[in-house]
């Protein structure tokens, strides 16, 4: 079974390599823990993170695939972190600002726009001063991308 450790390396090819098209393997790796039984937390934060990635970025930068239907592994990966009722301050952040941004890759829009505005909503009541940049350190891509929006979002 792939680690974490190794899923990051692999990621930081395309953090750190000026968008090296790696997140495919990545996303490959990340499904292979899943299906393998693997479901802890981290695992399920970055899969639903390049399952929504594959949807908003172009394939030929990221390596993700476009043919393939990744809404069921986001929404499996949503609900396991506690979906819409989740008070995990993180879980809260990431996916109310994927919601946000795009909801392509998760079906009816409206459904969804509302499950991201009470995520903010809550993750504004948790942690009313935002996450700390430094949590999502060492994370591989979706460490580096919601890094950079806990930084930049002015809610968090």
């Amino acid at each position: 079974m792939p680690s974490l450790q190794s899923i990051t390396e692999i990621e930081v090819r395309y953090v750190e390599l000026k968008h090296n098209p790696s997140l495919g393997q990545a996303l490959m790796l990340l499904r292979m823990r899943w299906s393998e039984g693997k479901k802890d937390r981290e695992t399920a934060l970055r899969l639903a993170f390049l399952a929504w990635y594959s949807y908003t970025e172009p394939a030929f930068l990221t390596g993700l695939p476009v043919e393939e239907d990744l809404s069921g592994i986001f929404v499996e990966s949503f609900n396991s972190l506690g979906g819409e009722q989740s008070a995990d301050a993180e879980v809260c952040f990431v996916f109310g600002t994927m919601i946000e941004i795009s909801t392509l890759c998760m079906g009816d829009n409206s459904h969804w726009q509302a499950i991201g505005e009470n995520l903010m909503s809550r993750f504004s009541a948790i942690c009313p001063q935002g996450l700390p940049q430094e949590i999502f350190s060492q994370r591989g891509a979706y460490g580096a991308y919601f890094g950079h929006m806990s930084h930049i979002r002015p809610d968090s």
